[in-house]
């Protein structure tokens, strides 16, 4: 269940740019975003997600595939949670 924060946490990254203007949207500590990265790195075999183009963080190739299940799963999530409270 944690590796949906990790998730969303990957996305924020991407959205904004870099980990410290995430963790200001996020409401999380630098290390924080810092932390989930890596474990969702972790869990995906040691793969690097992301990779340093000046100031902004930029998506690996691996980074960019994830982001687009990360999207759609973290979408099918709140769609459930929707769904479900609609009843």
């Amino acid at each position: 269940m944690i590796e949906f924060l990790y998730l969303k946490t990957f996305v924020q990254v991407l959205k904004s740019g870099s980990y410290s203007r995430a963790a200001i949207d996020l409401d999380y500590a630098q290390s924080s975003v810092t932390n989930h990265i890596q474990k969702l790195e972790e869990l995906y075999g040691g793969v690097r997600l992301f990779e340093r183009k000046g100031k902004q963080m930029k998506a690996t190739s691996s980074g960019e595939l994830l982001y687009d299940y990360a999207v759609k799963i973290l979408s099918l999530y709140q769609d459930s949670h929707s769904a479900i409270g609609a009843d």
